[in-house]
């Protein structure tokens, strides 16, 4: 029932004689961002139809609003909980949310108000990819706390282990110069009875 009241709407919509018309405005948006899309309407207006094209023949219902409350069709799948459309100071402006590359269409406002001819707004929304932060090379980036400790802690073993190397040559050092010192032997004197030294090399 859904889809044959879509149908005949769409139809209904695609014959629908206008009254004014205006060029195609354009809107830009990124992606994931909200954007409201313009469409001037009277602030008597009974009935806004949100649409989009797709191919030749078909078209695809973004949201709508009824003053008298009466559901025209849902809207489609692509733009359920998606769209919102509420009549605010001559404005009947479209709001979608979350924008995608796919939401990248020609969107076309329907406006009726009893006692005029239906009007008609166009806007083209253009959907850009977010911009990627640029590195300066030269900026590189500061260390965090873990990095910091492992390197703190790197230091200090390095350093530890420095100084042992330095204090195990020293002792190696130190006890290479002890065995090369001429040994020294005391003997007696025959004649003086006097103890002598003699040197000797090792």
């Amino acid at each position: 029932m859904a889809l044959s009241r879509a149908v005949i709407m769409m139809c209904f919509l695609a014959m629908l004689p206008v009254g004014n018309t205006t060029e195609i405005s354009e809107t830009t948006a990124l992606v994931g961002q909200n954007v409201s899309l313009p469409c001037p309407c009277s602030e008597k207006v009974e009935k806004v139809v949100w649409q989009i094209k797709k191919g030749k023949d078909h078209y695809l219902i973004v949201n709508h609003y009824n003053a008298n409350k009466q559901d025209i069709t849902p809207p489609h799948d692509s733009f359920k909980d998606r769209s919102h459309v509420s009549p605010k100071n001559g404005q009947c402006s479209l709001l979608l949310y979350n924008v995608s590359p796919q939401d990248q269409e020609i969107f076309t406002c329907y406006t009726f108000t009893t006692g005029e001819m239906p009007d008609t707004h166009s806007v083209n929304l253009t959907i850009i990819e977010s911009p990627k932060p640029q590195v300066n090379p030269s900026m590189k980036p500061s260390p965090s706390r873990a990095e910091s400790a492992h390197g703190l802690i790197a230091g200090i073993f390095s350093s530890v282990a420095l100084l042992v190397g330095v204090v195990i040559i020293g002792v190696i050092l130190f006890i290479k110069y002890r065995q090369r010192r001429p040994k020294t032997e005391a003997f007696m004197d025959p004649q003086a009875g006097l103890s002598m030294m003699s040197h000797s090399p090792v």
